[in-house]
């Protein structure tokens, strides 16, 4: 397909989300008939390209989650909930006051409020990632998260955003049959999946997780005025499940690095900052025994999040097995972790310090 095909079917596609956008307007909004002007604009959140901004002449701006577009539709028994399912997470989320409320919803589409002046905190992440007031702000957001009531009876394993277990599982056997070194892809996989929680680790604990906690789902305002502190608020809750509490934490701290090429791990202030605010706001204490533990467990789970990213990207495939060699940094890291767990303490300081991934290859 040539580039001038590709831009003429990005234009209909745009053009029919922005018809969608204000069908979902009239269908829902009691003060928007088929005569009322809207202006519909893209956001640059996360979402799957699936959220607008409508401007409803004479009612306000709204917030347009768009449920049968992008991923979430596309997938069956995937990781990605139903429909229903995401608009009743982003309710108890919105009611909590921790994300934008939810106005009006069908099947096809959710009208949340809009929050004036909100941008992605990857907007500001330089900022943000240099304050240790936000990092402590946005953990205590994610606390407060976990701490909502659960609406499962079974724990699933959560996994970054573009990953699905059994399709991994079913393709990477028949790859290994045509690309020897990928034999080691899938002996590393098998050791971090299996992998036990930490047994006690309040990073351990089950709750209600995003699954996708990552600095373009997390929102914040810009104040006109210079002292005020920004609000944050959680959006895209397609991946909302019931998982262990670190692995919003951890997919956090390593998003940033490999998604939008940031050169260096968050420093150890701003772990540190976030790991206490998260502890705080679910009422756990805030004592430096704490948040050293609940650091931790999120260098054990890094490796596991790390790998699984890789593993959706072609273009990292050469990567992933030079990584996965018995040799390679993910050996490497659940070497250091064990050898932690084993008692080393001078080691669990330098790992807390670096990051797992990061000491690992500064071994190798």
């Amino acid at each position: 397909m040539s580039e001038e095909q590709d831009n003429e079917m990005d234009k209909k596609n745009d053009e029919s989300k922005n018809l969608a956008v204000k069908d979902a307007c009239i269908r829902l909004l009691p003060n928007c008939a088929e005569d009322v002007d809207v202006i519909v604009s893209p956001t640059e959140f996360g979402c799957n390209q699936a959220t607008f901004k409508a401007s409803v002449s004479g009612s306000g701006d709204y917030f347009v989650r768009l449920l049968n577009e992008g991923w979430i539709s596309r997938i069956e028994n995937g990781p990605y909930i139903s429909p229903s399912s995401l608009v009743q997470y982003t309710q108890a989320v919105g009611e909590a006051g921790l994300g934008p409320a939810v106005l009006a919803s069908d099947e096809q589409a959710m009208i949340q409020e809009w929050v004036e002046d909100m941008v992605p905190v990857l907007d500001n992440f330089e900022l943000i990632v240099n304050d240790v007031g936000y990092a402590v702000a946005i953990g205590a957001l994610l606390g407060r998260m976990h701490q909502l009531p659960v609406y499962a009876d079974k724990a699933i394993r959560v996994v970054p955003i573009g990953y699905t277990p059994w399709e991994f599982d079913k393709v990477l056997p028949r790859l290994c049959e045509q690309d020897q070194d990928l034999e080691n892809v899938w002996t590393e996989f098998n050791a971090l999946r299996t992998r036990p929680p930490l047994a006690g680790n309040l990073g351990s604990r089950l709750v209600l997780v995003h699954g996708d906690f990552h600095w373009l789902n997390v929102l914040m305002t810009q104040s006109k005025e210079e002292r005020s502190r920004p609000k944050f608020y959680i959006i895209d809750l397609e991946l909302c499940r019931i998982g262990i509490a670190v692995e919003d934490i951890a997919w956090f701290f390593s998003e940033v690095q490999m998604n939008h090429r940031r050169p260096e791990y968050p420093a150890l202030d701003f772990r540190d900052g976030f790991a206490r605010g998260y502890l705080q706001a679910c009422g756990l204490g805030d004592e430096k025994r704490l948040v050293n533990e609940l650091l931790f467990a999120v260098e054990y789970e890094r490796p596991w999040m790390v790998m699984l990213r890789m593993s959706t990207w072609g273009g990292q495939r050469k990567t992933l097995k030079k990584e996965c060699a018995p040799e390679g940094v993910f050996a490497m890291s659940r070497q250091l972790l064990a050898a932690v767990q084993a008692g080393n303490q001078s080691l669990k300081h330098k790992i807390l310090e670096q990051g797992i991934i990061e000491y690992a290859r500064a071994m190798i």
